[in-house]
Order: structure tokens, then sequence, then C-alpha cells
């Protein structure tokens, strides 16, 4: 019944959003292997973006609506675990399909420990939005 029931709820949402959802799920089962079982020097190419675009400020923020709502759900029904990166890399592809574009920005920071920890972010477009907050962090560059 449960299964019947969020099939139903598949259905009932958008058209884009399911599309958007069906290929963000393959993008971030894919990226988990490649995190998984990659080191980040093989793949760091992906996270090299070009110059931004000139996007539209409306169209931009609409879309960031919709793939943060997509990585939610992915989060929500993955299987296997979705980090930050993970995370990144598939809001990254799914706004590069939507022509949109953005850029990868991999962080540190010391927690209450001490300890130095990495975060990736999304910067969308020139217009500085994030998918998080980033001012605490020290960003790296390559």
């Amino acid at each position: 019944m449960r299964i019947l029931f969020l099939f139903e709820r598949f259905f009932q949402i958008p058209r884009i959003e399911r599309e958007l959802f069906i290929k963000g799920y393959i993008f971030s089962f894919c990226f988990a292997l490649i995190v998984l079982l990659l080191p980040l020097k093989t793949y760091i190419s992906l996270l090299k973006s070009k110059s931004f675009q000139n996007n539209d400020k409306a169209k931009t923020f609409s879309f960031k609506i919709l793939v943060c709502k997509t990585i939610r759900r992915i989060k929500r029904f993955s299987i296997w675990n979705c980090t930050c990166l993970n995370k990144a890399l598939t809001a990254k592809y799914l706004y590069k399909n939507l022509g949109i574009s953005s850029e990868i920005k991999l962080v540190m920071f010391r927690n209450g420990n001490g300890l130095l920890n990495a975060h990736a972010f999304l910067k969308i477009s020139e217009l500085n939005m994030y998918l998080d907050n980033l001012e605490e962090f020290t960003v790296l560059k390559f």
C-alpha cells in the first residue's frame, strides 16, 4: 500500500519536477559511486567551471527553488549516503541541463574540537546565490 501511495504521489507533482527528480536521481547515484570509489584528483575536472553566462534572474531564482526541492527529494528517497559533494555535483549538472551556469566551491572550517572539516557549496551564476550559507568558511582555490 505504501509503494502504491508513493507512486500515485509521484504522478501528482508537476512534469518538470518529475523529470528533474529522475535525472537527478541517476546523476546522484553516479556521483555517489564516483565519490566513493575514486580519489578527488581523478574527478577534480568536474568541479572546475567556465565563466558565468548571462542568466535571467527570475529564471535562475525559479529554477533554484525547483532544484533545491529535487535535491531534498533525492536525499529522502536514496538508499546511499548523500554527501554535500554528491549533492553539489548533482545540482550542478541539473542546472547545466536547465541552461544555468553554476560553480562548486570547496571550503574548509574548524569544528568545535579544532579539527578541520571540508564542505561543498554550489554558487549559482553571478548572482551570488548559494545552496548553503558560505559566511564562516574559507574557500579553497584550485
